[in-house]
């Protein structure tokens, strides 16, 4: 997630849109005070920035279809559109990153011993290209460092696939790094490995581990390993992800609340996308069933093919039992979101992680049908 100043500044960036508004509106007014949550602590900030954000959409929306050529408005439809846009680019980098900058400061030092063609050909490997050089912001006066950012500063640190790609690249300038410079470090230091412990420590804080042979993995893997970026605004989407990121080892319940949580912002982001209104007072197993039927994987659906195959049916029918099931679960008090007289006993990890994982195949089925161009629900559509 980006930095909560730099969250500040871009929302109250938005917030000078307001002066569009007509005098006695209290628009601004009413933001202002959300903003005032925003010092409450960190972690309210994403929870906040989503709430802010659909107001502001909602807002900006109306006034850029206000704004044409015979509107009164007209003259200011630039400083509308250029507010909307910062709301869009703050909406996507509210999402989590992945890997810290720490860590890849960390990675970015071991550059200075390395050539700038060696640099770039350990991101090229991967399938990475550098941002053009006056879009970087970062400024150093070492070529090999600036080199590194130039590519660094071209990957999604929040989208799974860039960061396993990412984490390649680190492996290969890790162990790079330890070829070429091995005996100066082991003539000139007593303690000549230690640049790996550094980098070990940082990485492990971001949840993955450097292992004695130099390869990174995840101690706990990314929840949902999916491209969301095709969503208009997944941003309800990544809210729970992180909740559960953050509660799945140590807050089972509030991880199984946010399992089921995580269920109905799928299924109301993926209406929104089909263009399906969305009943705000359905309860999530009629959710479910709107959002399955809308894209034809409900019992009721027999399009050709293995989609409506008998065996196909049989695992529709379970993924809405799954669904529904975390419901009931988080409902039954052994999730957060609902207080109890006396606290369910016994829950552990295993019982937060099975929950999760339910939500996720069930989210992952949803989600891989929306995107899937061949999709049965497309057929017919314009």
């Amino acid at each position: 997630m980006m930095p909560f100043l730099v969250c500040q500044r871009q929302i109250f960036h938005v917030l000078r849109v307001e002066r569009l508004d007509p005098p006695g509106t209290g628009q601004a007014y009413s933001l202002g005070r959300k903003l005032f949550v925003l010092d409450q602590g960190p972690q309210t900030v994403q929870s906040v920035i989503t709430e802010i954000c659909e107001d502001l959409r909602r807002s900006l929306k109306s006034r850029l279809r206000d704004v044409g050529p015979g509107s009164e408005h007209s003259r200011k439809g630039h400083d509308v559109a250029r507010g909307y846009s910062y709301l869009q680019t703050m909406t996507a980098t509210a999402r989590r990153e992945l890997v810290s900058p720490a860590s890849r400061n960390a990675v970015r030092s071991l550059a200075t011993s390395l050539t700038v063609r060696i640099v770039s050909e350990l991101w090229e490997n991967q399938g990475f290209a550098p941002i053009p050089p006056e879009e970087l912001k970062y400024q150093d006066p070492g070529q090999r460092r600036t080199e590194f950012m130039l590519y660094a500063e071209g990957v999604d640190w929040s989208d799974p696939d860039h960061v396993r790609r990412a984490l390649l690249v680190f492996e290969d300038f890790l162990r790079k790094y330890d070829e070429e410079t091995y005996q100066w470090r082991h003539e000139s230091s007593s303690t000549p490995d230690a640049w790996r412990e550094d980098i070990r420590v940082r990485l492990e804080r971001d949840g993955l581990v450097l292992d004695g042979s130099g390869k990174i993995t995840w101690s706990a893997p990314p929840v949902l390993a999916r491209d969301l970026s095709t969503l208009n605004d997944p941003s309800g989407i990544f809210v729970e992800l992180e909740r559960i990121r953050r509660d799945l080892t140590t807050d089972p319940h509030g991880a199984i609340g946010a399992a089921k949580q995580l269920i109905e912002a799928t299924a109301k982001t993926a209406l929104r996308e089909l263009g399906v209104a969305i009943d705000k007072n359905a309860a999530l197993p009629a959710l479910v069933n709107t959002v399955q039927k809308a894209l034809k994987l409900d019992a009721g659906s027999a399009p050709d093919g293995p989609d409506g195959s008998k065996a196909v049916k049989k695992i529709l029918s379970g993924s809405v039992n799954i669904a529904v099931g975390v419901a009931e679960l988080r409902n039954q008090g052994f999730g957060s979101g609902h207080g109890m007289a006396s606290a369910p006993s016994g829950l552990g990890v295993r019982h937060a992680r099975l929950t999760v994982n339910a939500a996720v195949t069930w989210c992952e089925l949803i989600l891989d049908t929306l995107a899937d161009p061949a999709a049965p629900w497309r057929r017919g559509r314009g």
